[in-house]
């Protein structure tokens, strides 16, 4: 668990079996925003991001009574609307599929893509105002392995609470690519 700076908004990671996930709890201490940072296995990797809000217990996120998620009246602020992916250079990764952004030698940067949420998942296009937003990228590493890349996200804020992903590290091998909580 990360220490928060007096007056901030308690943050913590988990570490996900396929990346980690930063959570900042909302004064209320049952909501919280977070941001998943994930590599989805695959012959062509994908870099995966989604940020949103959920409920600390799975009653609360299911009961239909709590739609605070949907009330696109107080939506999710970004400090910048871009998700960058580093690597080392001639590490030779690039992008294959999903990207829409800029590369050079040693990174892609890829604007963030707003989400709209339904009961029955995400829908439609989505716009920046929705109440989260997701990035996905297929990356190629061909020979890249024992190396790592690092992705970075934006600031996300919500009701007076501001969420800050640390840089986070991933390390490929031959077949997956880990990420570990930042200490």
């Amino acid at each position: 668990m990360l220490a928060a700076p007096a007056g901030a908004a308690q943050t913590t990671c988990e570490e996900l079996s396929d990346g980690v996930e930063y959570r900042a709890f909302l004064p209320d201490q049952n909501r919280y925003i977070y941001a998943d940072i994930k590599a989805l296995p695959g012959v062509f990797p994908s870099i995966f991001v989604i940020v949103d809000k959920n409920y600390l217990s799975g009653a609360g996120a299911n009961d239909p009574a709590n739609k605070w998620w949907l009330d696109r009246s107080r939506p999710m602020q970004f400090s910048t609307d871009k998700v960058k992916i580093s690597w080392p250079k001639e590490s030779g990764i690039y992008a294959v599929a999903g990207w829409f952004g800029s590369a050079d030698p040693t990174e892609i940067t890829q604007p963030i893509r707003g989400l709209a949420k339904s009961p029955t998942g995400f829908e439609g296009k989505g716009s920046r105002d929705t109440n989260g937003f997701a990035f996905q990228t297929r990356l190629e590493m061909p020979g890249f392995t024992g190396e790592e890349f690092t992705v970075a996200l934006p600031q996300i804020s919500f009701d007076g609470v501001t969420l800050t992903p640390p840089l986070v590290r991933f390390t490929k091998d031959d077949k997956t690519a880990t990420a570990k909580c930042a200490p």
